[in-house]
C-alpha cells in the first residue's frame, strides 16, 4: 500500500472517531412533520452508550497509528498518535478548528501565513471562551501552542507543549448562541519556516474554560484542533524585494490615524519581522521608537529574533546620533542586549533536554556582564550624543537617562557624576514647561530632592502662564497642581497670590489639590463666582464636585441662601462628594440647620449608599464641633455601617473627651454580646457578620484615635473586650510592639525632610517620610517627638541606624533625639536598620 493510500486510511479513521466523540445525543426521530419523539432517557442506558461510543472511537484511532507505523508512511505516526489522542480528549459541545486564511497552502519562506482559530460550541451553556485578549501576540499566544511535523527546518517562538499561564488575562464569558469565534492570527508568532518543504501542524488551546474553573483559578480544559498542512517554498529576491518595498510604502504613508491604518502598519512591520533579511531589520532599526509604546514589540521581537542583529546594532548605534531622536531607557536595554547577543550568543534550543545547567548557567552569566559593560558603554555614548540634539529632545534624553542610571539594576557610579547632574537640572529647567505632562509631574514630585531649588522659580511662573485647561478625565494631581505647590514652598506670598488669580478663572486649570493651598477660611472677594460656578456647574458632576469643595473652603455666610436653595430637599440623592462638601458648608455658617441636613442626609437610604461614610466625608471636607456631637449621637445608630462611620470620624477628628464615650460604648456592646459570642464569626449571617465589623471599628478607634494615648495597660483592658478571636489576635500584636526595646522604624519618602535618607523610589508619586512607634505613625521629626513625649517615662526604644547614608548627619540626628527622649525619662538605643525583609 502507498505512503498516500496509508495517510488518507488514517485520516478517515480519525475523523470516523471524531465523529464518534461529538455525536452527543442518540435520538430516534419521527418522519418530517411527525410528532413523535423517542429519546434514549434512561441515564444508565446512555451512560453505557456513551462508553461503548469511547471505545469504538479510540479502537479507531489506535488502528489508524498502527496502520501508518506499519505501513511506513511521511505521516511521523507518534505525532500523528499523540495528535490523535489529543483530539479524543476534546470535550464534547465545543469545537477548535484552524482554517488557512489563503486558499493556496503554500508560502514562502519569510512569508505571513495567516490563519484563523475558529470556536464553535453546540452546548453553550456549559462553557466560557476568553474573547477579551489582542489576538495573536503577547500573553495572548499563551492560549494556544502549536505542533509540526517535521520540526526540522523551522525555528519554535514557543514550545510545542501545553505550558499555559493559569490565567493569561482577559475575562472568559458565557458564548453567544449560534455565533463562530473566529480569531485571525499569524503561525509565524509561534514557528518560523526557514527550509522549504511540507508541514503539517495542529493546535492545543486553552481559550475555553468550564465555569466552575473561570479566574483566578487554574483552567485544566484542552481543545486540540484538526491537522492542516501547507508547502513553504523558496523566497526568491524578487519577492523579498517586492515584500520589502511593500512594507515601507505602507509605514511611509502619511493617513489619518485609525483602527483601520495601524492594522496595516503593524502587518506591515510583521512582514519586515519575518521576512530576516538584512534590508527588512536595518529598516526595523531605523524605525525604533525609543519607547516601549506601539509597535516596539513588533520591532523589538524582529531584531532580537533576527539573525543579523549586527545590522541591527549599527542601526540603532546611527540612531543615538539623530538630532531628533529621544534616547530613552528602553532604547538603550534593547541595544545592549542586542551587542550582548552577539558577543556570547545562546542557542537555548540547544540546551533543552540536553547540555548542562551548569554550562547554560554560565553563559547567561557571562551575557549578562557582557550586557552590563555594553550597557555603560552605550550610556556614555548617549550621552555625549545628547549635546548636539535640539534643546528639549536634549532635556528629555538627559532625563531619560538621569532616571534609568538612578534606578535600574544596571546602575554604575560613572554614569551620574555630580556634573552630569548639573547638566540634567540647567537643561531640563530650560525647557521645563515644554516637556511631556509626565516629565514634568516627576521632576516637581518624585525627583524635586535632586532638582528643586529657588532658580525652579523662573521655569514654574512659565509653566503656570502657559498651562492648559484641565481635561476632561485627566490623571489627577496635574502637573500645574505640583507646580503651585511648588511655588508657594518657595515663594509663599507670591505663591498664593497665583492661587488666588486661578480661583477666579471661569474654569481653573488646577483640581482640588492645589486650589485648597490657600489657609482655610472665607475669601469674601470670591462669594459671587464661587456660588455663580456652582449654580451653572450642577449637571456636570466633576465641575459641580470641585465648585462645591472651594465653596465649602472659601465661601461666606453671605451665599448661604444661594448654596441651600441649590441642595434643596434632595439630601440622600446627592452624589456623595459633592453631598459631602455642601453638608460641610452648612454646618460650618448654620451649625443648626446643618445637623438637621446631615441628620436627613443620614436616614436617606433609598437612592444612594453615601449614608455609610458620610460622617467621614464630611469630616474630610471640615471637621466641627457640631459633627463631633452628631457622630457621638449616632454610636447607637441602629444601622451599624453609621455607627461604625461615626467611630471613624472620632478615631480621626475626635476631641480627647471622646475617648471614654467610645469605652463606654464598647462595654455596652460587649455586656450585649458576651453570651452569643458564638454566633460572632464571618459567614454567620449578614447580622453576625455586621457586628463582627462593628467590633473590629470599635478596636480600630480604641488603638489608634489620634487624641488619645493607648499604652499596654490599656491594650490589656481592651482585649478583655473582644469577643472575636481575630480582633484578640490584632491586640496581641499590637502588645508584642510594645516589647522594650521599642522599635523606632523609618520609611523615607521622596519628598523627604533628610537630605540624605534612602527613598524607597515610586515613579510620579510623590510620598513623605513615615515614623513607626508601636502601633503610632508620624510623618515628620517634630511629630514623631511629640509622640514619643507621650510615651510612659522608664520605656527604653531603639533608633534604626543606617536610615540615612550620611554617617555624621545620622549621628546628629541620633544625638538630638537621644537628648531629647532623656529629657522625657526615656532611654534611647542604637540598633540596625533593616532592609528588604533581612
Amino acid at each position: 500500500m502507498t505512503a498516500l493510500t496509508a495517510e488518507r486510511t488514517y485520516r478517515l479513521l480519525c475523523r470516523a472517531a471524531l465523529r464518534c466523540f461529538q455525536w452527543t445525543n442518540w435520538r430516534v426521530r419521527p418522519p418530517e412533520g411527525g410528532t413523535t419523539n423517542i429519546a434514549l432517557a434512561d441515564s444508565s442506558v446512555r451512560s453505557s452508550f456513551r462508553w461503548m461510543r469511547g471505545r469504538v472511537a479510540q479502537l479507531l484511532m489506535l488502528l489508524g497509528t498502527s496502520l501508518a507505523a506499519a505501513w511506513g508512511t511521511s505521516a511521523e505516526p507518534d505525532f500523528l498518535a499523540t495528535h490523535a489522542e489529543a483530539v479524543a480528549a476534546n470535550p464534547e459541545g465545543a469545537q477548535f478548528a484552524i482554517e488557512l486564511a489563503d486558499p493556496q497552502p503554500q508560502y514562502r519562506v519569510g512569508q505571513l501565513i495567516p490563519v484563523d482559530l475558529v470556536y464553535t460550541f453546540r452546548e453553550p451553556n456549559k462553557f466560557l471562551i476568553n474573547d477579551g485578549l489582542a489576538r495573536g501576540s503577547g500573553t495572548a499566544r499563551l492560549l494556544e501552542v502549536f505542533r509540526v511535523s517535521p520540526p526540522t527546518g523551522t525555528r519554535r517562538r514557543t514550545s510545542d507543549e501545553p505550558n499555559f499561564y493559569h490565567w493569561a488575562g482577559g475575562t472568559p464569558r458565557r458564548p453567544e448562541a449560534n455565533r463562530v469565534y473566529r480569531y485571525r492570527v499569524y503561525l509565524n508568532e509561534w514557528r518560523r519556516f526557514d527550509q522549504p518543504g511540507k508541514y503539517r501542524f495542529y493546535s492545543t488551546s486553552a481559550r475555553v474554560w468550564r465555569p466552575e474553573f473561570s479566574p483566578p483559578r487554574n483552567n485544566d480544559l484542552r481543545l486540540t484542533s484538526n491537522l492542516v498542512e501547507l508547502e513553504i517554498i523558496p523566497a526568491t529576491s524578487q519577492w523579498q524585494d517586492e515584500e520589502l518595498r511593500m512594507a515601507v510604502e505602507v509605514l511611509d504613508r502619511h493617513s489619518q490615524e485609525t483602527e483601520e491604518h495601524r492594522a496595516l502598519r503593524r502587518e506591515a512591520l510583521r512582514r519586515l519581522r519575518y521576512l530576516d533579511i538584512e534590508a527588512a531589520i536595518r529598516e526595523l532599526a531605523r524605525r525604533h521608537p525609543g519607547r516601549n509604546e506601539g509597535e516596539v514589540y513588533d520591532i523589538g521581537m524582529g531584531l532580537h529574533e533576527s539573525r543579523y542583529k549586527d545590522a541591527a546594532v549599527e542601526e540603532l548605534k546611527r540612531r543615538l546620533d539623530d538630532r531628533d531622536f529621544l534616547v530613552t531607557a528602553p532604547f538603550l536595554l534593547q541595544l545592549g542586549r542586542l551587542a550582548a547577543d552577539i558577543q556570547v550568543p545562546i542557542d537555548y534550543q540547544a540546551f533543552r533536554g540536553e547540555g548542562s545547567r551548569e554550562q547554560l548557567d554560565q553563559l547567561e552569566k557571562e551575557h549578562r556582564l557582557s550586557e552590563h559593560r555594553l550597557f555603560v558603554e552605550f550610556f556614555h555614548a548617549a550621552w555625549a550624543a545628547a549635546e548636539t540634539k535640539e534643546p528639549l529632545v536634549r532635556a528629555r534624553s538627559l532625563f531619560e537617562l538621569f532616571q534609568f542610571g538612578s534606578y535600574s539594576n544596571l546602575r554604575d557610579e560613572r554614569l551620574l557624576t555630580s556634573e552630569r547632574r548639573v547638566q540634567i537640572r540647567a537643561a531640563v529647567l530650560a525647557v521645563f514647561e515644554q516637556l511631556p505632562a509626565a516629565d514634568q509631574r516627576l521632576l516637581l514630585t518624585s525627583h524635586w530632592r535632586q532638582f528643586g531649588g529657588t532658580d525652579f522659580l523662573p521655569a514654574l511662573r512659565r509653566f503656570i502662564a502657559v498651562a492648559p485647561r484641565r481635561e476632561k478625565g485627566a490623571d489627577l494631581p496635574l502637573p500645574i497642581d505640583s507646580a503651585f505647590c511648588r511655588l508657594v514652598e518657595l515663594a509663599p506670598e507670591e505663591g498664593h497670590s497665583l492661587v488666588l488669580a486661578e480661583l477666579r478663572r471661569e474654569r481653573p486649570r488646577a483640581s482640588l489639590h492645589s486650589l485648597t493651598l490657600l489657609p482655610d477660611r472665607p475669601i469674601p472677594e470670591l462669594d459671587d463666582s464661587l456660588a455663580t460656578r456652582l449654580e451653572q456647574s450642577i449637571d456636570n458632576l466633576g465641575d459641580a464636585e470641585l465648585a462645591a469643595a472651594l465653596v465649602a473652603r472659601y465661601g461666606s455666610a453671605a451665599v448661604y441662601d444661594r448654596v441651600r436653595q441649590v441642595y434643596g430637599d434632595k439630601g440622600g440623592s446627592w452624589a456623595c462628594n459633592l453631598q459631602a462638601s455642601m453638608l460641610a458648608y452648612f454646618l460650618r455658617h448654620n451649625s443648626r440647620e446643618g445637623r438637621q441636613l446631615v441628620g436627613q442626609a443620614l436616614d436617606a437610604r433609598e437612592r444612594t449608599r453615601c449614608y455609610r461614610t458620610l460622617l467621614t466625608d464630611v469630616a474630610g471636607v471640615q471637621m466641627t464641633a457640631e459633627l463631633e456631637r452628631i457622630a457621638i449621637g449616632r454610636l447607637d445608630d441602629d444601622n451599624l455601617e453609621i455607627a461604625a462611620d461615626a467611630l471613624r470620624v472620632l478615631q480621626r477628628h475626635g476631641s480627647p473627651a471622646v475617648e471614654e464615650i467610645i469605652w463606654q460604648r464598647f462595654a455596652k456592646w460587649h455586656a450585649a454580646w458576651k453570651d452569643r459570642g458564638g454566633e460572632l464569626k464571618v459567614g454567620g449571617g449578614a447580622q453576625a457578620d455586621s457586628q463582627v465589623r462593628f467590633e473590629s471599628a470599635l478596636v480600630d478607634a480604641v488603638i489608634y484615635g489620634r487624641n488619645w494615648f493607648t499604652d499596654p495597660p490599656k491594650l490589656k483592658r481592651l482585649r478583655s473586650l473582644c469577643l472575636t478571636e481575630p480582633n484578640r489576635t490584632l491586640v496581641d500584636h499590637r502588645l508584642d510592639s510594645w516589647r522594650e526595646p521599642v522599635a523606632i522604624q523609618f520609611s523615607a519618602g521622596t519628598e523627604s525632610e533628610f537630605p540624605s535618607a534612602r527613598p524607597s523610589f515610586q515613579r510620579g508619586t510623590p510620598s513623605y517620610d513615615c515614623w513607626f512607634v508601636a502601633q503610632y505613625t508620624a510623618h515628620s521629626l517634630a511629630a514623631v517627638k511629640e509622640l514619643l513625649a507621650r510615651f510612659p517615662q522608664g520605656t527604653t526604644l531603639s533608633f534604626p541606624t543606617g536610615m540615612l547614608s550620611d554617617p555624621q548627619a545620622e549621628e546628629q540626628l541620633f544625638g538630638d533625639l537621644q537628648q531629647y527622649v532623656a529629657a522625657h525619662g526615656l532611654k534611647l538605643v542604637e540598633t540596625t536598620l533593616r532592609r528588604n525583609g533581612s
